[in-house]
């Protein structure tokens, strides 16, 4: 199983956000989030359930 999470690509503090939980980006949607006026691309994370278990465990957490 996937969890994806679509962010606008250029908040860069939401996508490091995911990253530091374990997320990669995985594809961008070009012009797909109108924000005043302009399109901006959107960046499309994911983790695996076996990758965010893994970091569960090495960090303590269930």
């Amino acid at each position: 199983m996937t969890t994806k999470r679509e962010r606008r690509a250029g908040n860069a503090r939401a996508i490091r956000a995911y990253e530091n939980s374990g997320f990669v980006e995985e594809g961008r949607e070009r012009e797909s989030a109108p924000l005043d006026g302009e399109w901006h691309d959107d960046a499309i994370t994911g983790v695996l359930e076996g990758q965010h278990r893994g970091r569960q465990a090495l960090s303590g957490r269930s």
